[in-house]
């Protein structure tokens, strides 16, 4: 999967690390400079456990960010089409579908009430339409006829 040029993963890793060493500057100067001018003194093992925690939640947030960059998309390109999801709200002739694990806005041409299971036939932006599943009965039903 390729990224845009400026959310490659790579591009990512540098502004986070750059990110992260401004900020510790920042927290650094602040501590050791800008308080103490206002006559607050704070020691250095409190400072460095800010640091530290600050560092913490930048590694925290970094993985996190580099999961969602990873995440492949869903869309066109990602093969939804076909995929079978379960309607969370009534669908006359919108409401919503839930489909690997995602909520979708859907549209359909007949009502289908909640817990019903669709198929995605198609994908206009971020409405999907759909048709209902088929069940054993309605195979059984269309056989016979």
């Amino acid at each position: 999967m390729r990224f845009p040029k400026l959310l490659s993963p790579l591009w990512y890793t540098v502004q986070a690390i750059l990110g992260t060493l401004l900020e510790q500057t920042a927290l650094l100067a602040f501590g050791m400079w800008l308080l103490p001018l206002i006559d607050i003194h704070i020691s250095w093992w409190l400072l460095g456990l800010i640091m530290l925690a600050n560092l913490s939640f930048s590694i925290f947030t970094y993985v996190m960010g580099l999961r969602a960059l990873r995440k492949l998309p869903f869309g066109e390109g990602a093969g939804i089409i076909g995929c079978n999801g379960i309607v969370i709200t009534q669908l006359s002739p919108t409401g919503y579908v839930k489909v690997r694990n995602e909520l979708w806005k859907a549209s359909s041409n007949k009502t289908l009430m909640p817990g019903e299971e669709v198929i995605i036939t198609a994908i206009d932006g971020l409405t999907i339409t759909v048709i209902s599943k088929p069940t054993k009965n309605m195979l059984n039903s269309k056989i016979r006829e």
